[in-house]
């Protein structure tokens, strides 16, 4: 009976906005962009600009040192904050040491994380949002297995959600199953499109296709639309130059990928994907320092698209 109350309630309110902001679990930290897709590839959609020191913790546009975010999420921490507050800054804490270099206090951190999530959960285990945060950073963890018992537990609770698609289309490209991610994101994107407020999972069914080298003109028709309907969000225009280089138009996706540069320097896919095309271009030096600089903002999300072709 909890299970189908839980349904109806999921189906009639919009997603729940933990402290300031509405959130997505991180693939690519740093990635702060209006939410067009619910891929878990950023931080999310702010509804109000975090301050203090949820903008530190979040590093809010990349704006913190990597010491500045740990003293804003220590300081958080420090207020007691209830359990879904409380597992979200343990995972960007996490995310800080691993970002800064320190993997034996990145794995500490990470497992304090885990722990909280297990907490929320224990809270009421009917509540999806624990489950899709959890999974979200299984992933980032590559630990894909553990990633998909959290979908699967999520779809036997609430079956047909866009949400649970979306997440099972990043576990299968992580995964480098682009074919079964191309099925996921379609899935999602047609639930999405029966609700009133649905949310665009383009981006995943471009990527993946390009990825698939499939339907590559369907995907370029994807990304055009997401790109223009978004003006330009620089995710949209990583997803269309990582399509455009499969098709081996190198300048028009080194274009795609400069330009989401200018709209978020910190972007890892964006600086990846042009340092991948200079080095194709010749200017060998310059494009080996922009991946460089890349695979310390997000190795995990540049290892993706490495392993995706963009190489």
């Amino acid at each position: 009976m909890r299970a189908v109350i839980a349904a109806l309630i999921l189906a009639c309110v919009p997603a729940p906005a933990f402290a300031q902001f509405t959130v997505i679990p991180p693939f690519e930290p740093g990635a702060v962009t209006p939410r067009i897709s619910p891929r878990d590839y950023s931080f999310g959609a702010l509804e109000a600009e975090p301050t203090g020191d949820w903008a530190r913790c979040s590093n809010y546009a990349r704006r913190f040192t990597h010491e500045e975010v740990l003293l804003g999420c220590e300081g958080l921490l420090s207020a007691e904050p209830d359990a879904p507050d409380r597992a979200l800054v343990h995972y960007w804490r996490a995310i800080a040491y691993r970002q800064a270099g320190d993997e034996v206090g990145a794995a500490s951190a990470f497992d304090v994380a885990l722990q909280a999530y297990a907490d929320w959960i224990a809270e009421d285990r009917y509540q999806a949002e624990p489950y899709f945060q959890r999974a979200g950073m299984l992933i980032y963890l590559q630990r894909y297995d553990a990633a998909l018992a959290d979908y699967t537990y999520i779809d036997g609770l609430l079956p047909r959600q866009p949400r649970t698609h979306g997440g099972l289309g990043r576990l299968a490209f992580a995964r480098g199953d682009y074919l079964a991610a191309m099925r996921e994101y379609d899935r999602a994107q047609t639930l999405a499109e029966r609700r009133v407020a649905g949310d665009d999972y383009s981006i995943g069914r471009c990527e993946s296709r390009a990825a698939a080298h499939i339907e590559l003109e369907l995907a370029l028709s994807i990304c055009n639309r997401i790109v223009r309907n978004t003006e330009g969000n620089p995710e949209a225009l990583v997803a269309r130059g990582f399509l455009k280089f499969i098709r081996g138009d190198l300048d028009s996706a080194r274009a795609d990928f400069a330009r989401a540069l200018e709209r978020n320097e910190h972007l890892a896919s964006a600086r990846y994907g042009h340092g991948v095309v200079l080095v194709h271009l010749g200017r060998v030096e310059e494009g080996d320092a922009d991946i460089a600089r890349a695979r310390t903002l997000a190795s995990e999300r540049v290892r993706a698209l490495e392993a995706a072709g963009l190489r």
